[in-house]
């Protein structure tokens, strides 16, 4: 009768042991699907808000003249310079700090042109300013008509190179690199990588990827999504 309570016992307590594991090892799956979705939410955004600021960069509001059909003229709210001047510059960071970058236009009465990246709405052919940051908190800011607000948190990485464009030679250039030639004028498209990390550390997810500055890192345990995509700017035509 003992014996067979003790075995009893001890099936028990497997059966229990294995239900225990199963339960871990389901949240821990269900908690790292939940991060990469969250991940994968969050890097269209930030791209998306950069590529709304980046690709019109130096662009000027036109409104069409009056008594004249099919004649434009520039907004009276004082448009920006055109070719031959910056409307894209950057900074490099330091001590593993994020890249910065900061693009200028005017609003327009294109869809999704007259609100900066806060989302705050700028009257057409009126100035628009956009930079964009990460804090020490690990948050991409942008800072537009008011004060500086995290788009996306979680960010590892932030780095940024200008494609500068002189004759028939296109290079991929970092900002220090830019700024010792005087480049910022000849700049035709900007590349955005971001790295986004995930909270939660575990184990079971520590890996060795590529990271930003195309070198192989420790993921330190947790989740990483490294996006890149390369903007156009639109007044900025790259043949």
């Amino acid at each position: 009768m003992l014996i067979d309570l003790l075995i009893g016992l001890s099936v028990g307590a497997l059966v229990l042991g294995a239900a225990i594991a199963a339960l871990l090892v389901a949240r821990e799956a269900a908690s790292t699907v939940a991060e990469m979705s969250l991940l994968q939410e969050q890097a269209p955004h930030a791209l998306r808000m950069l590529g709304l600021q980046i690709r019109p960069a130096g662009s000027i509001e036109l409104q069409a003249s009056r008594g004249t059909a099919g004649s434009f003229q520039v907004a009276a709210a004082a448009p920006l310079p055109g070719a031959g001047t910056a409307v894209v510059q950057g900074k490099d960071g330091v001590m593993g700090a994020g890249d910065s970058l900061r693009v200028v236009r005017t609003s327009s009465n294109a869809p999704g042109q007259q609100e900066d990246c806060l989302g705050q709405e700028i009257a057409p052919g009126e100035r628009m300013e956009a930079s964009f940051d990460v804090d020490a908190k690990g948050a991409l800011r942008c800072r537009g008509a008011s004060q500086p607000q995290p788009l996306v948190t979680g960010v590892s990485g932030f780095r940024l190179r200008y494609r500068v464009r002189q004759g028939e030679q296109a290079r991929d250039l970092r900002a220090s690199e830019v700024e010792a030639g005087q480049l910022w004028p000849e700049v035709v498209a900007v590349e955005v990588c971001l790295d986004l990390r995930g909270e939660e550390r575990s184990s079971t997810h520590e890996a060795r990827y590529i990271d930003c500055n195309a070198q192989q890192v420790t993921n330190g345990g947790r989740l990483h999504l490294v996006t890149r995509k390369l903007f156009q700017l639109r007044t900025r035509q790259e043949n």
